[in-house]
């Protein structure tokens, strides 16, 4: 009955959040972390409401209590008999890294590995399936392997969103894109097959249904009939899986070319998405995977965010819902931020207006060429 009511609160309190009510939120959220027994996933949500609110310093510590909950405990790599890693420089160990989270979580903190190899003898890092390739370039020292194959050897290990905590990020002291990048000979297959006239945009629309705010940060690509009104644009569908059907609904007329069945291929998918996005003038997604990557890759990206939006992309400036600024992580992204909860209207018509003077910018550069 106890975790029924702490779990209840915490939901009441995620509400408060994303409602805006940081100051009923954060009460409610110090009071679930002063409970005893400690409920690590009330925690949890406490430290992803600092990263929200710009307390970095204090965010971790809560943050890592996820650690602790049975969710996390059950999985195999949690159970691992060799040590975790404390950050020790071990020149003659070897680290595995495993990802515990989704591809654009992954992606976000890719960047930490190359400052975890530098500690160690030698990193391995788990990836999820058909991924390997892809992250292997985020270092070509370390060695990849996927989730299901076999455990290698190694002497102690971390998960992958562990490492953020571990290194004390935090504005300015957090690695900048670009870390990953598209291979030039892909990239070169594509722009054959690219060559459309026009300011070239990328597309994403859609997240994992199960991810329990996808209802609010998902768009349906029909919303987006303004962005289509932009004459001089070509419009590119990168959308694969969950709601890459909607792309056979573009209404005639619009330039736009659905590249989704083309990306599906599991050992490929994210390597071929980097090529396309290396050659695109831009992309606008929602907070996804492909908006990940075209940051990590730093290249144009204008996010959807809804009105409190994820602390991946955006924090408060101070303890007030409607003053957000660009966060750490990516700091060249472009965020059109909802300014009232569920109405996407008003963000489609900004991003309209904005990519109308981007277009017409490009169609004038081409002229005076």
């Amino acid at each position: 009955m106890a975790d029924d009511r702490m779990t209840a609160n915490a939901r009441r309190a995620a509400s408060f959040e994303r409602d805006g009510k940081f100051f009923e939120a954060e009460a409610l959220y110090r009071q679930l972390t002063q409970q005893e027994p400690p409920h690590p996933m009330c925690h949890y949500l406490y430290g992803n409401f600092k990263l929200l609110t710009g307390d970095f310093d204090g965010a971790w510590p809560y943050f890592q209590m996820r650690l602790k909950d049975p969710f996390y405990l059950k999985k195999g790599t949690m159970q691992l008999p060799q040590p975790w890693w404390d950050g020790s420089i071990l020149k003659k160990k070897t680290l595995f890294v495993h990802v515990d989270q989704g591809i654009g979580d992954a992606i976000l903190c890719a960047r930490f590995v190359p400052m975890a190899a530098d500690r160690v003898g030698k990193l391995i890092l788990a990836v999820h399936r058909g991924l390997g390739r892809f992250f292997k370039g985020v270092d070509a020292r370390i060695e990849t392997a996927e989730i299901g194959d076999p455990i290698p050897e190694f002497d102690v290990h971390i998960d992958l969103f562990s490492l953020p905590a571990l290194f004390g990020a935090k504005p300015g002291h957090t690695p900048l894109p670009p870390y990953l990048a598209a291979d030039a000979r892909r990239t070169q297959r594509w722009r054959n097959r690219l060559k459309q006239p026009g300011l070239k945009v990328g597309l994403a629309w859609q997240g994992n249904p199960a991810n329990p705010r996808d209802v609010e940060k998902s768009i349906k690509l029909k919303a987006m009939k303004p962005i289509f009104r932009v004459p001089g644009v070509h419009f590119f569908g990168l959308q694969v899986g969950h709601g890459a059907d909607q792309a056979a609904k573009i209404p005639k007329g619009v330039d736009f070319t659905d590249l989704g069945p083309d990306l599906v291929r599991p050992r490929h998918r994210m390597l071929d998405t980097a090529a396309v996005i290396d050659n695109l003038d831009l992309v606008i997604s929602i907070d996804s995977a492909v908006a990940h990557l075209t940051a990590a890759m730093a290249r144009p990206l204008w996010v959807l965010a809804y009105m409190v939006p994820d602390w991946r992309w955006m924090v408060a400036a101070e303890t007030n819902p409607l003053r957000f600024e660009v966060g750490p992580w990516y700091p060249a992204a472009r965020v059109f931020r909802q300014e009232k909860r569920w109405d996407w209207a008003p963000v489609i018509n900004d991003v309209a207006s904005e990519l109308k003077k981007l277009a017409t910018e490009k169609a004038g550069s081409k002229k005076r060429r």
